[in-house]
């Protein structure tokens, strides 16, 4: 449904992210998943080109010699997003782990005897 919306052209159709109907009740729970995906970025940076595109050398739009431009700020949207995606899916060994929350406690308790209280807030 998500490579028909990318190539379909103008009316939106939020369904596309939403793969179960409402709770019954009012105080129910809705299943969300924490996965990272790219597909529905994809999806909003396609929507956001193709737009950018239609409103190029209209009166209301702006010319065309700033499209590249445009496209070229997406694309690096884009490649970050990617990058954040990855970071967040590589696994990191057990051991490293456990050696950075010993470091970040022995940080956090030992840092309020090195703040110099004249320094105020900013300290």
């Amino acid at each position: 449904e998500e490579r028909r919306m990318l190539w379909m052209s103008g009316k939106s159709e939020p369904q596309v992210f939403h793969h179960q109907s409402p709770p019954s009740q009012p105080g129910g729970r809705y299943q969300v998943s924490s996965e990272p995906g790219i597909s529905q970025m994809l999806v909003i940076l396609s929507y956001a080109a193709r737009s950018i595109r239609v409103h190029a050398n209209e009166p209301y739009g702006y010319k065309e010699r700033f499209l590249p431009e445009f496209i070229k700020i997406l694309s690096s949207v884009m490649q970050t997003f990617e990058q954040v995606v990855q970071a967040m899916t590589t696994p990191l060994p057990l051991p490293y782990v456990n050696l950075i929350r010993t470091l970040l406690v022995g940080y956090l308790f030992s840092m309020p005897f090195f703040v110099d209280y004249t320094d105020g807030l900013v300290a």
